[in-house]
This record gives structure tokens, C-alpha cells and sequence, in this order.
């Protein structure tokens, strides 16, 4: 949503939100370990939206780590839209994703997604662009990534239209439009074949 508003708070920082269950499956510190190696660092601010068992340990881990401290949020889905319409980028850190909707969601709203190319996860296949994919479990590949977007401010709008664009396909209305159109095809194909 080209409308959505960005919060003050978040003047002069680059925000970088991972969406889902605080546990050790969403491997947030992979993330926070990756922020800690950037050399922008002290700009960064990690959003994580989500509740779960592993918060007090990855915010104890951020705290070590981190110039700001990350904040924990659980927004209801407007205003979790309007975030993701206004980061910087989206941590998919997850090596095991079986549920890609976070993902898809994110890349709904325009979010540039760095994503784990872990061989257990085929979310590296919802990328547009080779910088949005980091080696299997790197932290210092995913901070590299976090850093090429940072440096490269001029390739985050276009990326993120055509993320909006691409991911269009996956909508709701869309999906059931290619399946009212598939069944009509093989109801046709059956009715030819009856018919001779």
C-alpha cells in the first residue's frame, strides 16, 4: 500500500521485521547474529512480531549483541500490514518453513525478503533476486545481504513493486480462479469424450 505510513519512531533506522512464533525452529538469533555482524549495525532495528517460548532468551542474546535492543510486538493484522509495507527488509531466517504464509504476506505488502537457502526450506524459490537468498545458515551471508541492501537504497523500491506484482498469483481469488478454471476444463474434456 503505497499509503501506508511509516512511524516516526522509526526515523533514521533501517527496520528489518521477522514475522512468526518465537521458537528455535523461526531461528530469530540467526537473525540477531547476522544484524551483529553488519557494518551497519548501529542503524539496524530488528521488529520481531510474534509471541512465543524463545523470547526472553533472544532478547537476552540481542542485548549482548545489539546497539538496539529489538522490539517485540504482537499487532493485529492492519497494523502488521502497515509495517510490512514500511520496513527495509523481512527476516526469513526459518531453515524449516512448511507454513510460507509469513513470507508470502510480507511479500504481499512490498517487503524485500532475505531468505535461508537452507535445503530443508523451498522458500528460497518466492525470491525475485539472488541478494534476497543467503547461504544455508550463515549469519555472515545473511549480513552481507542485510549490508547490499543498506548500501543500495536505489534497489529497494523497484524490488519491492515487483514483489507485490509477482505475489499477486498467490492471491486467494486468484488461486480459485485457476481452479474454477481447471475444473471447467476437465468437466469439458470429460463431456467431449462422452459425447463420441
Amino acid at each position: 500500500d503505497p499509503l501506508a505510513v511509516r512511524d516516526p519512531k522509526y526515523e533514521g533506522k533501517f527496520v528489518i521485521v521477522c514475522v512468526g512464533r518465537l521458537s528455535k525452529e523461526k531461528k530469530q538469533m540467526l537473525l540477531v547474529k547476522a544484524i551483529s555482524l553488519s557494518k551497519h549495525e548501529k542503524d539496524i532495528q530488528l521488529v520481531l512480531c510474534g509471541e512465543g517460548p524463545r523470547e526472553k532468551q533472544i532478547l537476552h542474546y540481542a542485548k549482548k549483541r545489539l546497539s538496539n535492543p529489538p522490539e517485540v510486538l504482537f499487532l493485529k493484522h492492519d497494523a502488521l500490514n502497515v509495517l510490512l509495507n514500511t520496513c527495509d527488509l523481512y527476516g526469513h531466517a526459518s531453515a524449516v518453513d512448511i507454513e510460507s504464509m509469513s513470507l508470502l504476506e510480507a511479500e504481499t505488502c512490498g517487503a524485500i525478503p532475505l531468505i535461508n537457502a537452507a535445503k530443508t526450506s523451498a522458500m528460497s524459490a518466492f525470491s525475485l533476486d539472488e541478494h534476497c537468498v543467503f547461504k544455508a545458515n550463515s549469519a555472515k551471508a545473511m549480513a552481507e545481504r542485510i549490508d547490499y541492501f543498506y548500501e543500495h537504497p536505489e534497489v529497494r523500491e523497484p524490488l519491492s513493486k515487483r514483489y507485490v506484482e509477482y505475489s499477486k498469483q498467490f492471491e486467494y481469488n486468484h488461486v480459485m480462479d485457476q481452479m474454477e478454471a481447471m475444473f471447467k476444463d476437465v468437466i469439458a474434456k470429460h463431456e467431449a469424450k462422452s459425447t463420441h
